[in-house]
């Protein structure tokens, strides 16, 4: 019924240039669950979308504050970000970007944090963790310290590997790395009642 209302109302707008009560409505509520300073919202149709919409806003950002060198990205091996050409070129599905690869930009892959199949008999959890998410630190240093936009990441990976999980300690170190080199961190694909949700964090 509150479909039907809404056709009947107003069937279209488009989002750059004009809004609707339904869309304010709706980007209200999702700010509210947010915290204090995170107060502002951007619909989009998906998470392919959302993923193109981050990299233009990060890219923007570092052109506003006269950085426009930092332009790369790092993800994850066995990523995905979505199926527009930007989100697959973040993403580290080989099989699904390889017939796209020669219109794809550059995006340096890490390990993920896949425990089950990398961690040494004699790590603990915690030590595969660092070991992990140091590789981080190591691409950036490769790539320079000045160069890195943003590092990509699904908090739970899910399409491409299953329900994979991270051992403790291992965000926060990536949080670290990202916050001591002054870029972006993308937390993506959060599965929750409302859809996808994409969190940028610096």
């Amino acid at each position: 019924m509150r479909l039907k209302k809404q056709i009947q109302g107003l069937s279209y707008v488009h989002s750059s240039f004009f809004t609707n009560e339904p869309a304010e409505k709706l980007a209200k509520r999702l700010a509210s669950y947010a915290p204090k300073d995170l107060n502002r919202v951007y619909l989009v149709s998906g998470g392919s979308e959302a993923m193109e919409a981050s990299i233009k806003l990060v890219r923007q950002y570092f052109l506003e504050i006269g950085k426009p060198q930092r332009r790369h990205i790092i993800a994850r091996r066995q990523s995905y970000h979505g199926n527009t050409l930007g989100a697959l070129a973040a993403g580290g599905n080989q099989w699904r970007r390889s017939q796209f690869e020669p219109l794809l930009f550059e995006t340096s892959l890490i390990s993920p944090c896949y425990s089950w199949r990398d961690q040494k008999e004699h790590e603990s959890e915690e030590e595969y963790g660092l070991r992990v998410a140091n590789q981080l630190e190591v691409e950036i240093k490769r790539i320079g310290e000045d160069k890195v936009m943003a590092f990509l990441a699904e908090p739970v990976v899910g399409a491409t590997a299953g329900a994979l999980c991270p051992v403790q300690g291992y965000f926060s170190r990536i949080r670290e790395i990202c916050k001591n080199m002054e870029f972006f961190l993308f937390f993506m694909r959060l599965c929750v009642e409302w859809d996808e949700w994409i969190f940028i964090c610096l």
